[in-house]
């Protein structure tokens, strides 16, 4: 019997499974896929374009930022339980995950007027239904690329439902392992025209899709 672990594509990696991670959504079939006891349900996620925010500390020194501001709202019909998780992939292979940034969230809200703005852990938790419920939530991610041109953001916690794959061991011998997929949202984003100042930046949204990852 195959061994059932939640597993990313870092997971994979680490563990030296030759696999694909990410399944599209066209090639799984409606019957198999799951859910949990409340049944299949999908929130409605809006997202802004991303932007690039640069802070000078009290010594002189810059820390560089980007967030992704988005809306989410539940028509499900009823309460669901939220959990926002990201991940940025840049075109170079760097990795940041969304994070606490307090001090350039309060730069981003005061720069919006966005005082009800939320980030991942303030919006933790049960999501109330309707529209007059959505909340305006913020993704901070640390610059770990000041080069890139292209990145692609992986958003979870938009959805309960989720596929099963069997992908080999590590080794030959070893039994195979049951992977759990969660349907997830990619947003890929280009920035083609980045001013050298870098004060500039001006990205597009250049694709965005439902996978399972």
């Amino acid at each position: 019997m195959a061994r059932i672990v939640v597993v990313s594509l870092a997971a994979l990696l680490v563990l030296g499974v030759a696999v694909l991670a990410t399944v599209e959504t066209e090639s799984v079939p409606a019957d198999t896929i799951k859910s949990g006891p409340d049944g299949h349900w999908t929130l409605d996620f809006a997202p802004r374009t991303p932007q690039r925010l640069e802070l000078t500390r009290a010594d002189g020194t810059k820390e560089a930022y980007w967030y992704i501001l988005y809306v989410v709202t539940n028509n499900t019909g009823q309460a669901r339980d939220f959990a926002p998780a990201a991940a940025m992939f840049s075109e170079h292979g760097k990795v940041a995950h969304d994070g606490l940034y307090l001090d350039a969230q309060a730069a981003v809200q005061k720069l919006y007027h966005l005082d009800n703005l939320k980030n991942s852990v303030g919006l933790l938790g049960s999501l109330k239904a309707g529209i007059d419920e959505a909340q305006q939530g913020i993704f901070i991610f640390p610059e770990v690329d000041p080069d890139m041109k292209k990145f692609q953001v992986f958003v979870t916690g938009l959805s309960g439902d989720f596929v099963l794959r069997d992908i080999p061991g590590p080794k030959p011998e070893d039994k195979p392992i049951t992977a759990v997929l969660r349907k997830t949202m990619e947003l890929d984003f280009a920035c083609p025209a980045l001013d050298p100042s870098r004060g500039l930046d001006k990205c597009y949204l250049s694709g965005q899709k439902w996978i399972w990852r």
